[in-house]
């Protein structure tokens, strides 16, 4: 097999390749981008004789792929856990020669490190080795079954009486706004800090994001206003900003998820209670359920293609003892319908 010491386009498999040794690496669909990866390569040290890759090279790789065919965001998330990686196993070192236990020793060393975050890493870090396995850069997976720390749901959530506490204690505004459609739509965190004027169906009283800007980007994600302050908010919030995301913070300014977050502390001070914005969706869930809408019904409401996750993750209907007891008794048919009764010393 003929070395080639630059890319060439293959017809067949309509992309750019590298000749490395017997092996041919894919580099991109674009020339451009191929031949961008090519000198990345070239200026990393990475000849064209039958060499190992190292760490640092096929993470470059990567996330040159990665803000070339995702958002931004997902971009930066990997750069993110990729950065941390590079500072804990030397970039120099051959990509297949990185261990499991190496991976593992660097996520013990990050002491102030969550569950979740923890979890988040690994799952990163496998992502980079697959994926530079998928594109021939590296012959053997050295991760593949790297044991990744389980993940840990967030169980806290506004409850109805917290939220009879924080709503006349909020003073009117932006940051009130935002609450109120939080404890109202259920809406995720990032679609309320990104509606736009053109996502407000006015006359069908709803919020709609198209596909492309839906999560998972398979179909729009509707969000329907059922409340009349609700529609309200977003008819008047569409109506001063018709460019860009219509919710802004106190300096006219979208929010994002330092400037909320930073309200939020505000609000704990002064009030003591220290929430989050994602609480709120599990408060709208968890109060739907009680109220009787069926978990498939729901799920659809909340942007879901099924009731897994609203099982799994956003019910937390058994933090009510009140209601679980009542539920118990229903259960057994000891409850009319009409009456609510609630067994005694149910502390004890």
């Amino acid at each position: 097999m003929e070395t080639r010491n630059e890319p060439f386009y293959r017809k067949s498999r309509k992309a750019w390749y590298l000749q490395v040794g017997k092996r041919q690496i894919k580099l991109a669909e674009n020339k451009a981008e191929a031949w961008a990866k090519w000198h990345a390569l070239m200026s990393h040290g990475e000849t064209c004789k039958e060499s190992k890759p190292s760490l640092k090279t096929i993470c470059e790789a990567f996330l040159n792929e990665t803000k070339s065919s995702r958002s931004e965001k997902t971009w930066q998330w990997y750069g993110m856990y990729i950065d941390r990686l590079l500072l804990g196993i030397k970039g120099d070192m051959v990509a297949e020669n990185v261990s499991m236990a190496d991976v593992q020793m660097l996520i013990l060393k990050q002491v102030g490190w969550k569950q979740n975050t923890r979890h988040n890493f690994g799952r990163a870090v496998q992502r980079v080795f697959s994926w530079a396995e998928k594109n021939n850069l590296i012959e053997k997976n050295p991760v593949k079954h790297l044991e990744k720390c389980p993940t840990e749901a967030r169980e806290d959530y506004v409850t109805p009486e917290q939220w009879s506490f924080i709503e006349p204690s909020l003073t009117e505004g932006p940051f009130k706004d935002l609450l109120i459609l939080a404890w109202d739509t259920g809406m995720r965190p990032q679609e309320l800090i990104r509606i736009e004027a053109r996502h407000f169906r006015k006359d069908e009283r709803m919020v709609v994001f198209p596909a492309s800007e839906a999560k998972g980007k398979k179909r729009p994600r509707v969000v329907y206003l059922a409340t009349q302050r609700a529609f309200e908010i977003i008819e008047r919030c569409s109506c001063v900003n018709q460019v860009g995301p219509i919710l802004t913070n106190s300096n006219g300014r979208p929010w994002n998820k330092m400037s909320v977050n930073c309200s939020m502390r505000s609000m704990a001070k002064k009030i003591g209670i220290k929430t989050h914005l994602g609480a709120f969706r599990k408060s709208y869930c968890t109060e739907a359920l009680k109220n009787g809408v069926d978990p498939i019904t729901l799920a659809k409401l909340m942007g879901h293609v099924d009731a897994g996750m609203i099982m799994k993750v956003y019910s937390q209907v058994h933090q009510d003892r009140e209601f679980m007891a009542e539920s118990a008794m229903k259960a057994k048919g000891l409850l009319p319908d009409t009456k609510r009764v609630v067994p005694e010393n149910l502390d004890k």
